[in-house]
């Protein structure tokens, strides 16, 4: 299923707030293992190869972990690791990428991809990449991915489904985009999953380089002449233009600044399975548990436990007596206790632990 046309972009950002004190700023949430020896940037390496020729594939990164990328991607060619000055969200992050693609191939299929998800098995995902594909080449769509929810989740944007899409093959469902929503609170979350309309938006999206930049053209204009000027410098001058360019982009997201703002807008229903790992709870999904239902890393005794995510230090043996749903999480500097139950929370501790200066844990 590997496409010449196709240029998987991997998102590698920033921390995961909600996974500290595992997931910092100079240890990312895409280097952290679950389900096996791999880590979640490398698992989506394996996802954009299988649809994509190395060549092809770039990733998108900050200078603190621009190393740290390239070290976990040794087949990474290094020109296409490309450096982010700064955060501005996934429209920034988009901008960037969609510069050097048009620079190689205006009608070349993006196909943006956070770099921390799990998804499996990976056949569904390339049967999808390819649908997408399909919808972006042919008919000049901007295509997101949508997840049939599990559960009504309040931690997911949704997108809800409108006609749907004929003509462009077989595969995965496809569909018109009648609206994006918020995250929403519990009972509105129930009614989307209850319709059987709504999709959770994974944050995966598809677009020819071309169709972007129009976009970007009609939506967001400062980040249009981003492209511009970042096209204008070609690759060899890309850093420098990136350097006084991007102060100029607003922060926002490719969900707010141009998707929901698209009139060329559709969605895919994914056949695979699909998890962002925002909480301790969906890791504790991902970690082979004990017969008391306890994830285990690490040198743990847990005597009379159950239900609980404990993460040790490797330096110490850690025992827990009578504890059950709670998330402990150790690393040398820190240490995490909390209900599973109120895992949603670990964010806002950590914008505490920030607001009173104390940034080394961070």
């Amino acid at each position: 299923m590997v496409s010449e046309n196709m240029y998987p972009v991997i998102m590698a950002g920033g921390a995961s707030t909600r996974l500290w004190p595992k997931s910092r700023q100079a240890v990312p949430k895409w280097c952290l293992r679950f389900e096996s020896d791999r880590t979640l940037i490398q698992a989506a390496w394996e996802r954009a190869a299988a649809v994509a020729p190395t060549d092809n594939i770039l990733a998108v990164t900050s200078p603190d972990q621009a190393d740290r990328l390239m070290e976990s991607l040794p087949d990474l060619p290094r020109d296409n690791c490309l450096v982010e000055p700064m955060m501005r969200d996934t429209a920034g992050c988009i901008a960037l990428a969609a510069a050097v693609v048009a620079m190689r191939n205006p009608r070349g299929v993006m196909l943006a991809l956070p770099g921390d998800h799990v998804i499996k098995p990976l056949q569904a995902f390339a049967e999808c990449a390819k649908k997408a594909e399909r919808l972006a080449a042919e008919l000049n769509r901007l295509v997101a991915f949508g997840i049939v929810p599990r559960e009504p989740a309040i931690c997911y944007g949704y997108i809800r489904r409108g006609a749907p899409i004929e003509g462009v093959g077989g595969g995965p469902k496809a569909f018109e985009i009648e609206t994006f929503r918020e995250k929403p609170d519990e009972e509105t979350a129930r009614e989307y999953v209850e319709s059987g309309t709504y999709y959770w938006n994974a944050g995966i999206f598809a677009w020819t380089a071309e169709a972007i930049i129009e976009e970007f053209k009609r939506q967001l204009p400062n980040h249009a002449e981003a492209v511009r000027q970042f096209m204008a410098a070609g690759r060899l001058g890309l850093d420098a233009a990136a350097i006084t360019n991007y102060p100029k982009m607003g922060k926002i997201s490719i969900d707010y600044g141009v998707m929901e703002g698209s009139r060329n807008a559709a969605v895919i229903e994914a056949s695979f399975e699909w998890d962002d790992i925002g909480s301790w709870s969906s890791a504790k999904a991902h970690m082979p548990s004990d017969s008391n239902g306890n994830a285990l890393d690490g040198n743990v005794l847990p005597f009379e436990t159950r239900g609980c995510l404990i993460s040790a230090n490797p330096r110490k043996q850690v025992i827990t007596i009578g504890v059950s749903d709670l998330a402990i999480v150790d690393t040398p500097d820190a240490l995490l206790v909390c209900p599973l139950s109120r895992d949603q929370d670990v964010k806002k501790a950590v914008e505490e632990l920030r607001r009173l200066g104390r940034g080394m844990y961070l």
